[in-house]
This record gives C-alpha cells, structure tokens and sequence, in this order.
C-alpha cells in the first residue's frame, strides 16, 4: 500500500470559552504572503522541529512550544502589552487543558492568493478557558494591546464561523465541520479541500508509519 504524502504536519489548538461559544484565535496580518487569509481567524499552533522528530516527540510536545512561544509574557516588555501576569495566566490556562481531538488528513488544491496544491497532517487538541480570560483579551484588543507574538490576535464566536461572518483561514473550516459535526457550515477558503481523520493525535512523529514526509515538514 503506498503511503500519504504530507508536505506539513501541523499540531494545532482550538481555544474556546467554558460557557459560551467564544474563541481566541489569531488573525493573519497585512503582510503575510498569502492573500487571501489576511484577516482571516485561524487556530494557534505551527510546525515541529527536527529535533523534536529525532528525540521521538509528538504533536503535543509542538503544541506545548508554538503555544509557549506565540503567548509568551517574556514578550510584555512595556506597556503597549497586555501585562505580563494576564498573558502568564493566559497561556497557564491554555497549556493545562490541551485535549487531543483527531489527526486530519487534508489535501488542500492550488487557489489563487492561497498556498500551492499540497497534503498534510492537522492534529487537533482543544482547549477551553475561562471567559474571563476571553474578556482580558477582548479588552485587550480593543485598547490595541500586543498579545501575541505573531500576527494579530482575534475573538469570535462559533456562530460567526459556522455562519461566515468570520473567515478562517487555509483550510481551518475543516477542522471546524469536523469538530463540530457541521458538514453545511464553516465555509472553507479553498474549494475542493477535504479532510479525512486518520485517527487521534499520537505520541511520536515516528509512530505516523504510513505517513510519507516531505523533506521540509520539520522545520531546523
């Protein structure tokens, strides 16, 4: 049988309210390269490292770095932040509660403003906060504050999303229909993109025995 090729593999987090339908994500900002997702919502999370392949780490281990890293207090160095204790609890917050979902395999065709054809890997985790965290960010972003460590950061809702008052990025409207068992809502900004679930997040990259990575997945 041969394998799935994946040019990324990409461990990522959904952030969502304890009591309602809120979310915290990023926002792309003018700038990013591809077009089309500028402004558009998308889940925090990134790439793995070779090094994190080599010492047999998983999706988890990324997801616990990139979200470090993009929600990192040691960034508030004045006041154009939101304080450091509240980006601190923040990120506590996030890291405690990293649940895995499902592993998606997406095929993703050409579009224009969008990246070339390509397949990967979303691994998907959830975490849910409490809505006062949700509130400290709101507030923060509506008096300019930095919170994030790249691109803009974002509040919206579910209904937003499944409506398309909201866009999200790439083929993020995938995770969401899954998710969320909404095959109807979640409009996606690449047509023709589909998504297929491959089972849980694992414990190693190494485990992804039928996976065929590209030379580039995992990032020096």
């Amino acid at each position: 049988m041969d394998k799935l090729k994946a040019r990324y593999h990409s461990p990522v987090v959904i952030i969502g309210s304890q009591t309602s339908d809120n979310l915290f994500m990023s926002r792309y900002s003018p700038g990013y390269p591809f077009t089309l997702y500028i402004g558009a919502f998308n889940p925090f999370g990134g790439n793995p490292t070779v090094e994190e392949r080599e010492k047999g780490l998983g999706p988890l281990e990324t997801l616990f770095r990139e979200v470090k890293e993009e929600i990192d207090p040691g960034a508030a160095t004045d006041s154009t932040w939101l304080s450091q204790k509240n980006i601190q609890n923040l990120q506590e917050a996030i890291l405690e509660d990293l649940n895995p979902l499902v592993d998606l395999y997406v095929d993703a065709p050409q579009i224009e403003g969008g990246r070339p054809a390509h397949q990967f890997i979303y691994s998907v985790f959830r975490s849910n906060i409490s809505e006062e965290n949700i509130e400290i960010v709101r507030k923060g972003i509506e008096e300019g504050k930095k919170i994030i460590t790249e691109g803009f950061p974002g509040i919206t809702s579910l209904g937003s999303l499944r409506k398309g008052e909201d866009r999200l990025a790439h083929s993020s409207a995938l995770i969401f229909r899954h998710v969320f068992n909404d095959s109807q809502g979640f409009p996606c900004l690449i047509p023709g993109a589909t998504a297929i679930p491959i089972g849980k997040p694992r414990k190693s990259y190494n485990n992804y025995t039928e996976i065929d990575y590209h030379p580039g997945a995992f990032r020096e």
